[in-house]
Formats: C-alpha cells, structure tokens, sequence
C-alpha cells in the first residue's frame, strides 16, 4: 500500500515532465519564490530511479536548500527580489536562511510509496526526516468487512495460496477490472450465439411446425377427397344402376310391345274369321232392326190395345219377350212391355251376345213349333208390327246360332284383347318408370359431376400442398443434424451463462493472479476456486477461448502445450499491459503474426517511444521485444493515466499530451526469464511467464521422441490433427456464414413468397390457372442462377428481377381479359405501401353500406356516381379533401375533357398517389378505365 506525504489540495502541482529531476527541483522553487505561489512537487517511487533523489527531498524538507543544487549566480538572481519582502517581515537572519525559509514555506513535496516494496524500509532508514518532518497518510491493505460478502468468500483463501507480492489492492481493483471486461465479453458472446442458435432452432422448429400442420391439413384434404371420389363412386354406381334397370325396363318394353303386335295379329286373325261366319247374317240383322225401327207407334198401341192377340203375334211377342230376358210370356207382360216409350229403342239396339244357351233353346223350339206364326206372311197378316218382330226374331235366333258356333273365336279373341290391355297398362306403366329413371340418372349426374369439380379442386389443392410439404419436409431432413447439434449447443450455452458471473470471477482471478505463477501454484489455486464455487469441472481457458481461436491460434506459431495456452488467454482478457516472459522468442512473433495490424519492435530502437506515441494516437498495436527494463515513462500509459479535454482522452507521454485512442495494444515481451522489475512497475503489468516447465518440457521431448522413432505416427497424427482443425473451423465459419446469409437472404426470401401467395388463388378465378409452388421455385432458381450483379446491391437486382419474372411469366399465361386484374392485384400484393386504408376496399367494391345521409352532394357530378362519392367522403376523409371536388373550377376542364384521365387538376395531382388517381377515376368516370 502507499502512504502520502504533506499533501496540499488545490494548488498548482508538477510532475516530472523531464529526465534530469534537478531541472524540476528548480523549476519548483523558482516557481513558489519568484510568484510567492504554494507548490506541490509530487514524486512516485516508480520515478525514485537513484537514491540521490530521495536524499535531495530529505534535504529539502528539513532544511529548504539542496546543496549544489542552485550555483552562486542562480542564487543571487534568486534572493535579490526577496530582499524587498524580508524587509516588510522583518526578518532578522541572512537572505539564504530567509530563501530556505521560504522554499519550506511554499513548496509542498507530495511523496507516493509502496509500502509493499522491498526497497522500501530501506529508503526510509536512509532519510528519516521524511517522517520526522512530513504529514503521513497510510492507505493499509483492503479490510474484509469493506468488500462485499461474496468477494470475500471468493478471495479468502488468496491470502494462503497465493504471493504476498500480489496481493495488492491495484491488483484486487484490475481483478474487478477483469470481470467486467470478461463478464461483459462473455455474456455478449453467448447472447449472441444464443440469439442466433434460437433464431435457427425457431426458424426450423416452424418450419417442422408448418410442416406438420401442412401435413395435418393434407390429411385431412386427403380423407376429404377420399370422401368425395367415394361419393362419386356410389353416385356413378347408382347411375349404373339406374341406367341398367333402364336398359331392363325398355328391353322389357320392346319385349310387351313385340308381343302385343302379335296379339293384335292374332286379333285381327280371329276377328276376321268371326266376320266371314257373321258376314251372312248381319245383313239380315241389320235389315230386321231396320224393320223394326220403321215401326210405327200406332201398330205397337193397336197390339196393345187387344183383349186377345192372336196366336201368331202372341208367339212373337213370347220369343222378343225371352230374348230380352223377361221370362213372364203373360198377355199383361207382354202390354206392359210395348207400352214402353223406349221399346222399339230396346229392341234396335239388342246384343245376340246377351241370349243365353236356355233362351236361344227356348226361342228355337218356340219357332220350331210356331213356324206358321214366325212366317212373314202370317205375321203380317196379324199386323203390321208383327212381319219385322218375326224377322228381328228370325235374324237374332239365327244370329245366335252363328255366334254359338264362333264362341270359341271370341273367347280366345276376348283373351286376346285382355292380354293386350294388360301388355298396354304395363307399357305405359314401365315408360313412367323410364322417366322416373331418367329424371333420376339426370340428378345423380348433376351430383356426380358437383362431386368430381370438388374432388378435382380438393385434388389440385392437395397436390400444390403435397409440393411445398416435400420441398419444405427436404429442407427440415436436410437440417435435422443441424437442429440436433445446435439444441446440443444451445443447452451448453444455457447451462454456460447460467454460471457466467461466478465463471467470470473465476477467470478473472486466474487472469489478474496466475499468469506469472508456476503451473503448480495455478493448479492449486483453481482447484481451490472450483471447489469454493461448486464447479469442479470449470476451465477458465475453454471459458475464455474457443475451440476454433485455440485452433486459430496454433495456426498462428503459438506452442501446442497447456501453458502457452493459457498464457495467451490471460494475455488476451487483461485489462493490464502484458510482460510476456518469453526465453524462445516465439511469443513476440506469434502476436505479431495472430494480431492484424501490429507492428514489432526492438527495445533498443531509438525511435521506440516515437513509434509508441504514433500507436497510442492511431490505435495500434505496438509488440515490444527483447525488453532489458520497463522505462517509467510508460507509467502513464501503463495505468491507463487518461485525462479528458472535450470530446477526446489524453495521455501523458514522451513529455506530451497526445490523444489516446481507445483500440490502442501495447505488448511487452523479453527472453530475460530473470528480469529486474521494480515492484511498483511489476504491480501495473500483467506478468505472462512462457519459461519452460518441467511438464511443458515432457511434452516437448516426448513429441520429439515420436518424432524420431515413429515419424509416420507424428505425421499421421499431424495430419489428423490438421484435418480435424480445419473441419472445425470449416464448420464454425460455414455456421457463421449460414446465419449471417440466412439473415441477407431472408428479405429475397421473404419477397419471393409473398409473389407466390399472389398468383396461387388465381384458379378461384379460373380453374384453367393451376400455379402450385413448384412455379415460384423454379422462377426463384433461374432469377439467382442468371443474376450477373456482385456488388453490394445484389439482393435489390434480385427482388426486382424477381418481380418483373413472376409478372411477365403469370402473365403470359392469362386470358387478355384478366390481365389488367391479375396487374392490379400483384401490384398490391408486392407493393402495398402504395395503398391507404380503405382504398382497395373501395375500389373493389367490398366497401357496400349506404353513405350517411348527411354527406352533401357534388353539384357537377352526375347524378349516377353521386354515391360512390359519397362513399370516398365517408371513408376516405383525406383523399376527398385532397381532391377539392367541391371546387367546381378546379374540376371543369376534368369534367369537359375527351381524355379527362390526362386532365387531372395539377393541383390535385400533387396532393395524391398513383392508385388514388385510379379510384378517383374508377369513382367519377369508370368507363375510362
């Protein structure tokens, strides 16, 4: 610790700016005597280079005055204006004892001392007035109970394990210094990997997800169509059926009708037959109910009237009376009988089919016996009624006679006639059934056709699903080994910063401590970390570094053994400067090679701090070797000494502020494994000791050995070795440069699906365009393949390639009459910053609602696009404010121009965009769309 001697605040304070202290011991007193201003001279041990330096502060603390140090000439120049002052304080002694005075009086010295030092008790028995004269401020090494708890549980055991020599509180405020940089370091290394691990392990879980979901959702289409094309199937079945019994019914038909054309053959056949037989006596029939007909009333009331007919008319009348089916032949049923007034009507109209076998044998021997009464003569003879009664007797009985004979004809003629009726009752009966059918068949074919549109559409859906699910279900196979190493990694990483603070301590004790110390202190000291922290397994070198730096750094020169590794991780997370002890040299060349834009120099060089000024101002890094001794001129910089002047940081340096730049490295390397450092300067570096361990050496001669005897061993194991490294860093660049243009091509990406979704629903409209996703891949392919751009702007000349390949190619497959459509809908759909709220909605109609009633009308607008006006004044305030269409003037040269969608006003012209002149011209004049 140090102790400050006679401090004095708030006046004017130098420091050594120059190599000879003599030269500031004058400046110092001149400057106190001659401007009777106090001054403090402040003096580091770091700058005590000789003892004689403290031997001339002893002198003048105790007596004002360093002998020799002024000559007799300086002296005089010196206490002449002091004469004038002595007089007005009345000093009594000499000017040297009034000039000493004054110097003791004026002239502060400010001593800073490492109490830890060896040299020094030496320093203060030398000069015993410096205590016996000065005010002392003793900073003592860091009390416990002022750190916090957790520091003390980690750095209690330090004091046991560790060299007292570096356990000072400079080191204890670098080892916090230390755990910033590599807590800071570190957690925003594994955030970022973190971040970009759960970027892909997010993208390709989606990805699955979507996957999945698609498959889902093709399953589901997949059972969907089953369901229709076994609809179809049942309905196409039914119209089988249905036309099958169809087919039956009309064979069935030809069947009936074929027959019945035979039966009304045999119809006619027997017709004709029992014609021939009846052709004789239907003559007679006919003329006999002609007869009877021409009766007249007078002759059927004079037979009427007869109290007793005579026989002849009595036996006519007993054969009509049979005939007609009334068996009582009495002389009153006979009267009652003519007095019908249909009776001749009767008569005439008589069927011989109604005459009975026992009537036509009754008749017949009724005749048989009366033949003198049925004989014309005699009938008419009895009266005039009673000649054709007979003959319509006669003809019926003969009749009769004829159709008992063709009986057998008419039974079979009657059958005839009856199947016949059956077979044209079952005709019409199946023709019924026939439209029944066809009625049937015509619906079943309009729900087989329904059903098979829908399956198609269900077909061509699940197709294009089926497409991206195997392109995307490739990718997500493709990169399943990715997904499962990077889950591995990612819990690494998880379980990594979970202990990343109590980590962080640790490496930056193993940093600040250890890097000077042998391997068996460090592994003493660390396994004593991990067991205070519960992490037995911890290593601060894989903490620190990974494999692919390790790698990078063997790549570089550096030693292979343990030791060199770990130097180089606590080279690279101090916050100190490096001494890097280093007997082979290697070291020096090594950073000069690992570090882009270092430069190495010599100790010796004479230009050395010059090249160190230009570092510090440029933000270089400066490798120092084969350094003898550490030049307390670099104290300021060592320290980190920084001051501010504005916006920038200054240093004191080479007896010049210069402007320090933040990126500025310096390294200081010697081969001296024995190098003189003074504890003060040891105390700001961070000793890095490379001197050849008996471990270190066991692993150099044992490779050696190999070397020797088993050359192809060491080579194959070089090579491996090489191999393996390479793949490494093969694999941590390819996942670097995978993520990185994951993220530059994501916005292409991004771009290309949105054109996809533009034109994929086009066979809502069409079902003659079928675009599926294999379209936008293989547009996507041949943009990338063929683009010639490889500057910066590539992704641009892309996209708009992109663009214009997917609307020229869509395009060209589109009926002239949906072209303007598909135009206005991939516009929206690539550019849809070029469209306000509403307006697509309005122009296409979806907006429908009735305008409120309190909208005003437009005087010069036509009357029939007053409400589509309306709409934009009530959707869309702005725009209809921008269009000033209550300003007739503004619009009349519009509203009287032939090409008036060339004549917008110019101030309205300004105040829109391009889709809103196409809804102001859709709104005012759509024919001219």
């Amino acid at each position: 610790m140090a102790i400050c001697i006679a401090v004095v605040i708030n006046v004017y304070c130098f420091k050594r700016k120059t190599k000879k202290y003599s030269d500031r011991y004058v400046l110092a007193i001149q400057t106190a005597i001659c401007n009777s201003e106090h001054v403090v001279f402040l003096l580091e041990d770091h700058k005590i280079l000789q003892p004689g330096f403290l031997q001339a502060i002893n002198c003048l603390i105790s007596s004002g005055d360093v002998p020799g140090l002024f000559t007799s000439q300086e002296l005089d120049a010196l206490s002449s204006p002091l004469r004038d002052q002595a007089s007005q304080d009345a000093f009594q002694g000499n000017m040297q004892e009034y000039f000493n005075l004054r110097v003791r009086t004026l002239l502060h010295i400010g001593l800073v001392l490492d109490t830890d030092s060896s040299e020094f008790e030496l320093r203060i028995a030398a000069n015993p007035t410096i205590f016996k004269h000065a005010n002392v401020i003793w900073e003592n090494n860091w009390e416990k109970n002022n750190v916090l708890q957790n520091a003390l549980n980690f750095f209690s055991h330090l004091e046991a394990i560790l060299p007292s020599t570096l356990l000072s509180p400079y080191k204890f405020q670098r080892c916090i210094e230390n755990y910033a940089l590599i807590y800071e370091k570190k957690k925003s290394t594994i955030s970022a990997r973190l971040e970009r691990l759960e970027a892909g392990i997010s993208k390709l879980t989606e990805a699955r997800e979507q996957v999945t979901v698609m498959q889902k959702k093709a399953a589901s289409k997949s059972k969907l169509l089953a369901e229709k094309q076994s609809d179809a199937d049942e309905a196409l079945k039914d119209i089988s059926k249905s036309m099958t019994g169809a087919e039956d019914q009309k064979l069935s038909m030809q069947q009936l009708r074929a027959a019945t054309e035979e039966e009304n053959i045999k119809i006619a056949e027997k017709k004709k037959k029992i014609e021939e037989q009846l052709k004789d006596v239907e003559p007679l029939l006919k003329e006999a109910r002609s007869a009877v007909g021409s009766i007249k009333s007078e002759s059927l009331s004079e037979i009427r009237s007869l109290r007793a007919p005579p026989e002849a008319i009595r036996d006519i009348l007993q054969a009509v009376l049979l005939f007609m089916g009334i068996l009582d032949t009495s002389w009153e049923a006979m009267r009652k009988f003519l007095s019908k007034s249909s009776v001749k009507e009767e008569i005439i109209n008589f069927d011989a089919h109604r005459i009975t076998q026992d009537v036509h044998n009754r008749v017949s021997l009724l005749v048989r016996s009366k033949q003198t009464s049925f004989d014309p003569k005699n009938a008419k003879r009895a009266s005039l009624a009673a000649a054709p009664l007979a003959a319509w007797v006669l003809a019926n009985l003969k009749y009769s006679e004829i159709l008992e004979k063709i009986s057998p004809l008419e039974h079979e003629k009657n059958e005839l006639v009856s199947n016949l009726s059956k077979a044209e009752k079952q005709i019409q009966k199946l023709s019924k059934g026939l439209a029944t059918v066809d009625e049937k068949v015509a619906v079943l074919k309009e729900k087989f056709e329904r059903l098979m549109k829908e399956a198609t559409q269900i077909k061509i859906d699940l197709e294009k699903e089926q497409d991206t699910i195997k392109v995307a279900g490739t990718l997500v196979d493709r990169l399943a080994g990715e997904f499962s190493r990077w889950q591995s990694q990612m819990k690494s990483l998880t379980e990594e910063m979970n202990n990343v603070e109590c980590c962080s301590i640790i490496t930056a004790a193993f940093v600040t401590y250890l890097g000077g110390c042998s391997e068996k202190t460090r592994t003493e000291v660390l396994k004593a970390f991990q067991q205070n922290n519960n992490l037995q397994n911890f290593d601060p070198v894989s903490f620190c570094a990974m494999e692919t730096e390790l790698l990078n750094w063997r790549n570089h020169g550096l030693p292979a053994d343990s030791l060199s590794i770990e130097n180089t991780v606590v080279m690279f997370n101090s916050s100190q400067t490096p001494l890097v002890i280093d007997p082979t040299g290697r070291v020096a060349s090594f950073l000069h090679s690992f570090i882009q834009k270092s430069e190495l120099f010599r100790a010796e060089q004479s230009d050395l701090f010059t090249q160190i000024e230009f570092g510090i101002r440029f933000g270089k890094t400066i490798i120092v070797d084969d350094v003898s001794e550490v030049d307390a001129a670099l104290m300021p910089i060592l320290r980190k000494e920084l001051s501010s002047q504005g916006p920038r940081q200054v240093v004191l340096f080479n007896d010049k502020l210069i402007d320090y730049h933040s990126d500025f490295k310096l390294f200081l390397c010697t081969k001296n494994p024995h190098i003189f450092i003074p504890s003060s300067i040891r105390n700001v570096l961070c000793e890095v000791n490379f001197t050849t361990t008996r471990s270190g050496l066991t692993s150099q001669l044992l490779g050696l050995a190999i070397q020797i005897e088993r050359p192809e061993l060491e080579e194959r194991s070089s090579s491996l070795a090489r191999e393996t490294e390479s793949k490494k860093l093969e694999l941590e660049a390819l996942e670097q440069l995978l993520l990185q243009q994951r993220n530059a091509y994501l916005s292409l990406a991004e771009f290309a699906s949105s054109l996809y979704f533009v034109f994929c629903d086009l066979h809502l409209h069409n079902h003659m365009y079928n675009f599926n996703v294999t379209t936008i891949l293989k547009i996507f392919r041949k943009v990338i393949a063929e683009c010639q751009d490889k500057t910066s702007s590539r992704i641009e000349t892309q996209m708009r390639s992109l663009q214009l390949t997917v609307f020229y190619h869509i395009s060209r497959a589109l009926f002239k009459t949906d072209r303007l459509m598909f135009a206005l809908s991939f516009v929206r759909g690539t550019l849809p910053k070029m469209f306000h709220a509403k307006e697509w909605e309005l122009f296409t109609g979806v907006i429908v609602d009735e305008p409120q009633s309190s909208v005003n009308s437009i005087s010069w607008v036509d009357e029939s696009r007053q409400i589509a006006v309306n709409k934009i004044q009530t959707h869309l305030q702005t725009l209809f404010h921008n269009l000033q269409l209550t300003d007739q003037g503004t619009w009349s040269e519009f509203s009287r121009a032939v090409d008036c969608e060339n004549c917008l006003p110019t101030v309205v012209e300004q105040r829109i965009t391009s889709f809103q002149k196409v809804c102001s011209s859709h709104v005012l004049l759509p024919s001219y769309l």
